[in-house]
């Protein structure tokens, strides 16, 4: 992990409900932010996580075109199915104002995907929008804000791209639901392959005079 250079930017700050990449020592995986002190931040993982008291986590959160990493130390873990975690919350953030801006990049592009709730079975659909940090899937099938999903993205070449994420919003019309689906915890290597496919799209229509 980079750390360039900072800028302080008191107004900007994490409130509960947000999401954040919680990175150890063997993972990284999205979380919810459920409470925040002067002195602790608590985060519920998407999954079980195998950290203990006292061992060294990396938060990781974005807002507007802003990226902000910092250590901490885990004070406790609850006993949950999902735990919660608290660990210890820096007195003020700093936010790097080197971020690339390519995660950040939306194509309107129809590709195909198989998409499916942890545990259910595949449906069949199609992407409305897609960008380096989530993606908007048209599904013929009820999906819920919060659901959790197993996708195979078909990109035009090379194999398909497996990814998980979660559905930030969920619209429904008739049988099908627009849904706006964040990744969790994509590697670099399929983040890298999204956008350079969507650089790659942007630079065709422009020589074709469409963009």
């Amino acid at each position: 992990m980079v750390f360039g250079i900072f800028r302080k930017r008191p107004a900007l700050d994490l409130s509960p409900g947000e999401n954040v990449e919680l990175e150890t020592t063997q993972t990284t995986v999205q979380s919810e932010v459920v409470e925040i002190s002067k002195k602790h931040l608590s985060l519920r993982p998407v999954q079980r996580v195998d950290v203990g008291s006292k061992d060294t986590v990396v938060v990781t959160f974005r807002k507007d075109q802003y990226t902000c990493s910092f250590e901490a130390a885990v004070v406790s873990v609850s006993d949950d199915v999902l735990p919660i975690l608290d660990i210890t919350y820096p007195h003020e953030l700093y936010y790097d104002e080197t971020t690339q801006q390519t995660d950040l990049v939306t194509l309107e592009k129809t590709l195909p995907v198989k998409a499916k709730v942890l545990g259910g079975k595949a449906h069949p659909c199609h992407t409305k929008e897609i960008s380096g940090t989530g993606l908007t899937l048209d599904v013929e099938a009820f999906l819920k804000q919060g659901e959790l999903l197993e996708m195979a993205l078909e990109l035009p070449e090379g194999p398909p791209l497996k990814l998980s994420g979660r559905v930030a919003k969920a619209d429904r019309t008739g049988s099908r639901t627009t849904a706006t689906v964040d990744y969790i915890g994509i590697t670099e290597q399929a983040r890298d392959r999204i956008v350079g496919f969507i650089f790659e799209t942007q630079r065709d229509l422009r020589r074709r005079g469409i963009i």
